[in-house]
């Protein structure tokens, strides 16, 4: 609202009346005049002269002249100020975004901006006509509705004093707020003032959230998973589906505003939190196999996704459940029958090996221990009857030694007989812990430098049989994995023996190495030898079950695709390069989540 200073006018009346006083004071002092002085010489009109003009001069001045030239003064500089209000005025117009228009009473268009104009795409030359009729029909002729239009303008110059705002759709896809208010001056109405605002935009922006969120309730109660809705650092439930409902047999607020340790552990919750807040955004927290509780008491296997993600401009943790409950059944079930394909495979390569090493070792190796026995309770008798002899007749020798010396190598060449007779004893034994059927499922901590020495040790036999080259490099700081000792030497003794066979003659190599990859956090093993290779027509075959290329030999086809289910049990991977220099087989098992939770908590 502009305000102007109000200068106070000086009327016809004022002026008159002022005139008058005037006269009436100058013919007040030409009586007085006239009273005392009797004689009208010439010096007498003369002083009477010079008084009427000493006394009317400032007379004149006070009450007209300097009032006039007030007035004048006030009057330039409320122009001046009319004229700056009228350029802020015009100016804020125009640098308005809004288009905006004033009406009068007539409807005729007293005030606009450009804007307006630019806005409703009419010429400017339309707006000055001043007439609303012509540039509303213009406005109609753009909106999708013209009779809407049309009714609310009626209506607004009907009721003079109504404030009226609705959104107008034009024909090329904008949208357009209109403000209608009264335009007062000194409590008359005297028009009306119009304020356009193309809100295209943010009409266009509020559609696509709610897009959006539709899109996101229907996946979020549609999905086939249980998906609830994390807080990251109270880790209570923001809002879950009705699958999770129904899984868990929970009713909604049950589950609601709560961490969700009631079903699962609050380990499993912690590490849930930790992994998925402080961890990589990318990866998040993921188990695939997670004892979960319901409502009723029983159990039921889940696989749990989190991830953090944004929602509604704040962090979120977005947490999917799967009942995986039947899954594992069928599982089980196929471990069961794969469990005795292993064995029999097993009973296969233990055959191979019984044949070659069971009577080369166990009967000759009893023949050994009996011996030593014998041999050293015969140099306990014996011993002295030399001691004394060489006492009488001096040193003598035995096998090309002095008896000085061999009656210190004799006992210590006995005890060696003897311990390398045990030593293998204790290879005999391993076959035949080996044989024997492992509990399936039956996980543990290991070090897999140790499995490859015992797997080596087991067949040390075949190696010298068929290589003098070969090489095992292993990495001391191996991380531990989880898994069966048991399946995993049956997987390199398989390998090795695979690749033992594949060589062309003993010169040729076989190398054996493990290391740690941080990228994949897996650790690995390479088993490569300097064979035949594998024929690209039969690559995409080996690891399917009964494939073999050895069947007149006795091989069954089963070793490899073993071996491959026996590593995908351990969540790994089991491949393999090829060429005609030689095949590499690459065995990858993830490290175990001790050695996660380590690492996470070093990272700290």
């Amino acid at each position: 609202m502009f305000q102007t200073k109000n200068s106070k006018r000086l009327s016809t009346r004022t002026i008159l009346f002022r005139v008058l006083l005037v006269i009436f004071v100058l013919e007040s002092v030409n009586e007085l005049f006239a009273i005392f002085g009797p004689y009208k010489s010439v010096q007498y009109h003369l002083l009477e002269s010079l008084m009427l003009v000493l006394s009317s001069g400032p007379v004149i001045w006070f009450t007209i002249a300097r009032p006039l030239k007030r007035y004048s003064e006030e009057q330039v500089v409320a122009e001046s100020e009319k004229n700056r209000l009228l350029s802020l005025m015009e100016s804020t117009l125009e640098s308005t975004a809004d288009g905006i228009v004033v009406f009068d009473k007539d409807m005729n268009i007293s005030i606009y901006n450009r804007q307006y104009c630019k806005m409703w795409r009419v010429p400017e030359s339309l707006a000055e006509k001043k007439s609303a009729n012509c540039i509303n029909d213009s406005i109609r002729s753009k909106l999708i509705n013209p009779d809407e239009f049309n009714g609310h303008t009626c209506h607004l110059f009907d009721c003079p004093t109504s404030v009226y705002h609705d959104v107008l759709h034009l024909k090329d896809g904008r949208v357009i707020e209109r403000d209608c208010t009264p335009q007062s001056v000194d409590g008359e109405v005297v028009g009306r003032v119009s304020c356009y605002r193309d809100i295209t935009e943010r009409v266009q922006a509020q559609k696509a959230i709610a897009e959006s969120e539709s899109r996101f309730r229907q996946i979020f109660e549609q999905s086939a998973d249980a998906i609830f809705l994390l807080d990251p650092v109270s880790m209570s439930v923001i809002d879950l589906n009705k699958v999770a409902v129904n899984m868990f047999n929970y009713e909604k607020n049950e589950l609601l505003n709560r961490p969700p340790d009631f079903l699962f552990s609050p380990e499993e919750c912690r590490a849930m939190c930790e992994q998925t807040v402080q961890g990589d955004i990318d990866l998040g927290y993921w188990v695939d196999i997670l004892r979960a509780r319901r409502k009723d008491g029983g159990e039921m296997f889940i696989s749990v996704r989190c991830r953090r993600i944004e929602l509604a401009d704040q962090q979120v943790l977005l947490c999917t459940i799967r009942d995986i409950s039947g899954r594992v059944r069928a599982e089980e079930e196929n471990r069961a029958i794969e469990s005795k394909l292993i064995q029999a495979n097993k009973m296969t390569s233990l055959g191979v090996l019984v044949a070659g090493i069971a009577h080369e070792i166990n009967n000759p190796n009893n023949y050994i221990m009996v011996s030593s026995e014998i041999l050293s309770k015969a140099w306990n008798d014996v011993k002295p009857i030399l001691t004394e002899h060489q006492q009488l007749h001096g040193d003598f020798d035995m096998g090309g030694v002095s008896f000085d010396i061999m009656q210190h190598e004799i006992p210590e060449l006995l005890d060696n007989i003897t311990d390398g007779s045990r030593r293998i004893k204790n290879i005999v034994n391993g076959l035949k812990e080996f044989a024997r059927e492992g509990r399936k499922g039956m996980r543990e901590d290991l070090d897999l430098n140790k499995v490859i020495h015992l797997a080596t040790v087991m067949i040390n036999h075949q190696i010298r049989r068929f290589t003098n080259q070969f090489i095992v490099e292993t990495d001391p700081d191996l991380p531990l994995v989880t898994g069966n000792s048991q399946q995993i030497e049956q997987v390199l003794i398989n390998l090795i023996l695979n690749a033992l066979q594949s060589l062309s003659g003993t010169e040729c190599q076989v190398r054996l190495a493990s290391y740690y990859d941080a990228a994949t956090r897996m650790v690995c093993i390479e088993v490569s030898d300097q064979g035949c290779g594998i024929d690209d027509d039969i690559s995409g075959k080996i690891l399917d079950p009964f494939f073999t290329t050895r069947l007149d030999k006795g091989g069954t086809g089963l070793g490899l695709s073993i071996s491959n289910s026996i590593i995908s049990d351990h969540k790994g991977t089991l491949s393999f390069r090829s060429s005609p220099a030689g095949t590499t087989f690459f065995i990858c098992i993830p490290v175990s989540r001790t050695h996660n939770n380590e690492v996470l908590q070093n990272a700290q």
